[in-house]
């Protein structure tokens, strides 16, 4: 009998146990567009228009639509293409006064009903806390923690919220700076401000913040926000239960195996003094000294051990762009792209965007190879400088449309935004009605769309990639892209070539603070590095280049275990920083690489080498 019992009274103290755990908390959604006063994206900069806080690309636009989760907490983000303008809620303050001051969103739930809960909770983020002035728009009176009012000064605040409730009171709270919000470009959280998001939105690194804020459980009418001494962006908001604000968390373990290419046991040497017939320009985005520590110590256990730093000239590259100190991927990527500094977010032009040429330009006019290949999109602002011209990188439908006048005989991306190559009838995102992939083969393209279609392409065509499958996150597909593309340029150009090739994922790791992914992204690159020594190695005329835009994510390995492995991986920043990045070289005219670089002289190197002088620029 107590065989029997024993297992009635274990599931009965289950069901106990389980009924007695807490309830999730609950919440409920406000939607914003009911009362939103501009939208997530924007084009022109200071146009007294909008979107956003009116600064052009530099925007919002990345945000995903949708009903999530951020920081423990429901949010519902409004679609821009369900309510076009209308997304969120942004009160210029005293900076931006032409924008509106005020706003009254009415707290209806989806189901156009009265919310109520014991929290308020938004999701939000401010602009120029460090320009904030304490003495704009005099005081109001703000309800504190405890439930005590008091006045205060508004503009020692992003602004104020108040919660209007059905019976006629007001409860008002002072969003404090370095208290309650964040300012969105600087990716630091505060007591009562969890960073919640953040991306990369193609010209800084961006963040929301969760703040939380007790209400009284009863029903509310609505909330009105009042600018205080900033700009206040608020993208959602939410009442509900109680919950503990979770912050994204940074990613310090690394669980993956990686199969890493050693590097060869010789490498040949040659005398100064002469050129290549070939270079093949390896590039690494956002691929920092601190990227390359934290993969060799995690892949060899000890650093300096990857196949790149065993080339016999380095040096390091100044990457600041014409109007930043930082630059981004479009400024860096032109300069050594076409050996002249030019203006954040620009591609292929100069500061007064007039157009430039590019080093595979120039080699192609002069009838030698060329082709640009990366793992990120060919719209993507490294590959796009050699071929297109744009004031704003993000401008993926004018950038996919100089593909077919560069006629570069390989161009080879991954399969992001190929929908810009495909016109909208046809499942594309291209408005203008133009299909470019079917405009390439008509123009002598052979088009593939997974990696293993690049060998059964045509011999007597170009060839136009944008790949699929394992081309993103596959260890090898890089490489195996830049040997397809070495040997088939070698044959059609014995006279030359030049080849650029990009591993996109050391920027993604750097930006999410994710040292997976960083590995991952080092892995690619030195596989690359490695088909290319191969290559250069068999020939003894191939200039083989590896360096990076960038450095991304302010990477630091810690060692441990008397050096020989990662304790600890530090990440200073989810964005770009300023740091000088290192170049490596082998090959005829690796010599000319030294001392310590602006990427400029870069491009200027390669093309005195290929002999392919720049125009001059007036």
């Amino acid at each position: 009998m107590k065989l029997q019992i024993l297992p009635l009274l274990s599931m009965a103290a289950y069901f106990a146990a389980a009924t007695s755990l807490p309830a999730a908390p609950s919440f409920t959604v406000i939607p914003l567009e009911r009362g939103a006063t501009t939208g997530f994206s924007d084009t022109v900069a200071d146009d007294h228009e909008g979107g956003w806080i009116d600064a052009g690309p530099n925007d919002l636009g990345v945000i995903p639509a949708g009903s999530r989760n951020y920081a423990g907490v429901r949010f519902l983000v409004a679609s821009e293409k369900e309510h076009p303008g209308r997304t969120c809620i942004v009160l210029g303050g005293p900076e931006r006064q032409w924008m509106p001051q005020e706003a009254t969103i009415p707290a209806l739930g989806s189901k156009g009903t009265p919310v109520q809960g014991k929290f308020l909770y938004l999701l939000h983020a401010a602009d120029g806390t460090d320009r904030a002035d304490p003495n704009a728009l005099g005081t109001v009176t703000v309800t504190t923690a405890d439930g005590a009012n008091t006045e205060v000064p508004v503009g020692t605040a992003v602004g104020t919220v108040s919660v209007v409730y059905e019976d006629g009171p007001a409860r008002t709270f002072a969003v404090r700076i370095g208290e309650d919000a964040g300012d969105w470009q600087q990716n630091r959280g505060h007591a009562n401000a969890a960073m919640a998001w953040t991306d990369y939105n193609q010209s800084t690194q961006v963040a929301l913040f969760a703040s939380r804020f007790p209400i009284e459980d009863k029903p509310i009418r609505e909330l009105r926000f009042r600018a205080g001494g900033t700009t206040w962006m608020v993208v959602a908001a939410t009442v509900g239960d109680e919950a503990p604000l979770r912050p994204i968390r940074q990613q310090t373990s690394i669980t993956r195996a990686f199969h890493a290419p050693e590097a060869p046991r010789s490498l040949p040497t040659f005398p100064d003094g002469i050129r290549p017939r070939n270079v093949v320009f390896c590039f690494g985005d956002g691929m920092g000294q601190g990227a390359l520590d934290v993969a060799s110590m995690h892949l060899w256990h000890a650093p300096g051990r990857l196949v790149m730093q065993q080339l016999p000239h380095a040096t390091l590259i100044d990457t600041h762009s014409a109007n930043q100190p930082v630059t981004d991927s479009a400024a860096a990527g032109t300069a050594l792209a076409c050996g002249r500094k030019t203006n954040n977010g620009f591609v292929g032009i100069d500061p007064d965007q007039r157009p430039l040429v590019s080093l595979a330009a120039l080699a192609h006019a002069r009838g030698l190879g060329s082709a640009v290949l990366s793992n990120d999109s060919l719209l993507g602002a490294t590959p796009a400088s050699f071929y297109a011209h744009s004031n704003d990188r993000r401008a993926r439908a004018a950038i996919a449309a100089w593909a077919p006048k560069c006629g570069f005989d390989v161009l080879v991306g991954s399969a992001a935004h190929a929908g810009f190559f495909r016109p909208a009838s046809a499942g594309g995102q291209r408005e203008d009605g133009r299909d470019i992939v079917a405009e390439m083969e008509e123009n002598g393209y052979a088009f593939a769309d997974l990696p293993q279609a690049l060998a059964t392409l045509p011999a007597d065509r170009k060839v136009l990639g944008l790949l699929g499958g394992d081309f993103y996150e596959g260890d090898t597909a890089l490489a195996q892209a830049a040997d397809f593309a070495m040997r088939r340029l070698a044959k059609s150009h014995p006279a030359g070539f030049f080849l650029f090739c990009e591993g996109t994922r050391p920027d993604h790791g750097g930006h999410g603070n994710n040292p997976e992914t960083l590995v991952s992204g080092v892995v690619q690159v030195d596989w690359l590095v490695r088909k290319a020594l191969d290559f250069a190695i068999q020939r003894g005329d191939t200039l083989v280049l590896v360096t990076a835009d960038h450095e991304t994510g302010g990477v630091q390995a810690v060692a441990g275990n008397g050096g020989a492995t990662p304790e600890t991986i530090h990440f200073s920043s989810f964005g770009h920083t300023g740091a000088h990045v290192p170049l490596y070289a082998f090959g005829p005219g690796a010599e000319r690489f030294t001392g310590v670089m602006d990427n400029t002289d870069v491009a200027k190197t390669i093309a005195f080498l290929l002999q392919l002088p720049f125009p001059e620029q007036r």
